[in-house]
């Protein structure tokens, strides 16, 4: 009758020792909050991090990004361009357009970034460059500016996703 007992003792032992690590596991191993859930978050906080410096609209023009490339394009904004870092490179921290919008008090807000890869022949482009890691951006071609350009929402949210191009959230 002893054994019997020590026996289911060690079972429920056991038994609970696997529900704590259960528990654990379900706890902190499938958190979010652990670290990045898509491959090229880290590098969006890099971008983030660049672009603090630079959000206000005077400190950007002093950048170098002083060419308007556009006026306000719908879903968009203004485009404003440093012709310096057109020069063919994907390079996180360094994206070759900034876009703001107005605020409501008519000062300049940064809302995205925009990267630009020129394309000497848009009959034969090159392939899309190789941009932050994994598959969600998506380039696209800009046959106006003879470019391939992929936005990054790293400022205003975009609904719709951090490298859609357009966000439904601006007029």
């Amino acid at each position: 009758m002893k054994k019997v007992l020590n026996d289911q003792r060690k079972i429920i032992t056991q038994m609970s020792a696997m529900f704590v690590m259960f528990l654990v596991l379900a706890t902190f191993g499938c958190s979010n909050d652990d670290g990045p859930t898509a491959p090229w978050e880290t590098e969006v906080t890099l971008l983030r991090t660049a672009m603090e410096p630079i959000r206000d609209f005077e400190a950007a023009i002093n950048a170098g990004y002083d060419i308007k490339a556009t006026e306000y394009r719908t879903q968009m904004g203004f485009h404003y361009l440093n012709a310096g870092l057109l020069d063919g490179l994907f390079e996180v921290e360094r994206p070759e357009v900034l876009i703001f919008i107005e605020d409501t008090s008519g000062e300049m807000e940064l809302v995205a970034v925009e990267y630009g890869i020129p394309i000497e022949d848009l009959e034969n482009p090159p392939p899309p460059p190789e941009g932050f890691s994994g598959t969600d951006d998506v380039w696209k071609i800009d046959t106006e500016f003879s470019l391939w350009t992929l936005h990054a929402w790293v400022v205003m949210e975009n609904p719709e996703g951090i490298f859609v191009p357009r966000n439904p959230i601006l007029p």
